[in-house]
């Protein structure tokens, strides 16, 4: 279940039953995808922040044009995260939010990320426009979706319940002018266990089979940088890079069974808590990091050949903090190498942003570094181990049946924050379903 144009320590799997894709080495991932747990995973005590040497500071960056416009709003949102209350940040800011918190009795498990995307059919749209239902003075970003026309699978139902999906997680956001986000939606069906002629094609390895999956394309996928997503950098800036192009995709695979609604049975996948996700992996919630191959004549693994990055992997660390990619040439720091797939427990990658360790006990926080690369999942998410049972957070990697989490935590808020976004001071609350039960099939 993953994010944009691309997108490993203890030797434990994220939960029993997974339905695994084969991972293609060497190709970087453009879509995160969500994963499917057959089963509910079981509960487990909530971890704390791993133990580790205080961070270091971070080296000066290269600035690149985007970049400047980027830190002066991640300038801005710092500044209003740390002023005193007054009319004027109440504004900025969006203070007049309110929660309702999820009783969370079976939280998700999201397995995201992955290259590619599984494809549905196209021919013909169908448009819809949401937009957040504000007080006037607040800005939150709004969405355009386009569905595939005629499509039997985004029943009018669907479509309603990801549409207030949407404008949910775009309360957590606050935009300086109008902002409409434009989105190309499909549909596939594939799962292994269908016959052939039930599923729709599918020509990507990692992705077929996923839950969902998501991309929005670098601002710049040529020069060496730390880049913002589509999504994101027209979130920030206001400017529109894409031009007459969706600003990001999402495909939803409907061979699974699907809640709509509040009540989410035990033998179901949350759809809303799975597009929350797929729309923050778009919003630059991902890594560019991919595995290498491995030499054909030698059998060792090529190094790591990469320096156009995401803004998320400026932030990638290890457990003490040290930067795994070099801020002034933009190269991978081949000791880092066992971190991409280093487990949990300290030998993993993580993610050092200021605002983000500040919300995890000042240390880095931990991310998803299986023992076995997962294209598109591994490095993009939260780290399943740490973030299970009552400390289950949005972003982890994959998502099992039953009710998932819909409201961010204060580490993903701060990871936003990090990513250069304004965040509204107070959480949104999960606005009613417009459906009252799960029962589309």
């Amino acid at each position: 279940m993953p994010t944009q144009d691309s997108l490993g320590a203890a030797a434990k799997k994220p939960a029993t039953n997974v339905l695994v894709s084969v991972p293609l080495a060497g190709i970087k991932p453009d879509a995160n995808y969500r994963a499917a747990v057959d089963t509910p995973a079981p509960g487990a005590d909530a971890v704390g922040p791993a133990t580790s040497q205080p961070a270091t500071a971070e080296a000066p960056v290269k600035s690149t044009v985007l970049s400047v416009v980027r830190d002066i709003f991640a300038s801005l949102s710092d500044a209003f995260s740390t002023s005193p209350a007054n009319p004027m940040t109440d504004l900025v800011q969006g203070a007049y939010l309110w929660v309702r918190r999820s009783d969370v009795s079976e939280a998700p498990t999201l397995m995201g990320q992955t290259t590619g995307q599984t494809n549905g059919p196209t021919s013909g749209t169908d448009v819809a426009t949401v937009a957040a239902e504000d007080e006037p003075q607040v800005l939150h970003p709004e969405f355009k979706f386009t569905y595939p026309k005629k499509d039997k699978y985004w029943t009018p139902e669907r479509r309603a319940e990801f549409e207030q999906a949407a404008k949910t997680l775009s309360q957590y956001i606050v935009v300086t002018k109008p902002t409409t986000l434009e989105y190309e939606v499909t549909s596939s069906r594939w799962r292994a266990d269908l016959p052939k002629k039930e599923r729709t094609p599918c020509k990507d390895a990692e992705g077929c089979g996923e839950l969902a999956s998501a991309k929005s394309g670098l601002t710049n996928d040529k020069k060496p940088g730390f880049y913002d997503t589509v999504v994101q950098h027209k979130i920030i800036t206001g400017v529109d890079e894409n031009r007459k192009k969706p600003d990001g995709s999402i495909d939803f695979n409907f061979a699974y069974d699907w809640s709509l609604g509040e009540n989410v049975s035990a033998d179901q996948y949350d759809f809303t808590a799975t597009v929350m996700h797929e729309l923050l992996h778009t919003m630059g919630f991902g890594s560019e990091l991919s595995m290498p191959d491995v030499d054909k004549k030698t059998g060792k693994r090529e190094p790591v050949d990469n320096d156009n990055w995401s803004t998320y992997d400026r932030f990638l660390s290890n457990s003490t903090g040290s930067a795994a990619i070099d801020p002034t040439n933009f190269t991978w720091n081949p000791a880092f190498d066992p971190n991409m797939t280093g487990g949990s427990g300290g030998g993993g990658l993580y993610f050092n942003g200021s605002n983000a360790q500040a919300a995890y006990g000042e240390q880095p926080v931990p991310l998803y570094s299986p023992t076995e690369w997962s294209g598109g999942s591994s490095v993009s998410h939260l780290d399943d181990d740490t973030f299970t049972g009552a400390n289950k957070v949005m972003m982890v990697s994959a998502d099992g049946k039953g009710l998932g989490v819909r409201t961010l935590s204060a580490v993903e808020i701060a990871i936003l924050k990090d990513l250069g976004y304004t965040v509204a001071t107070q959480t949104p609350q999960n606005p009613q379903s417009p459906q009252a039960v799960s029962d589309v099939a």
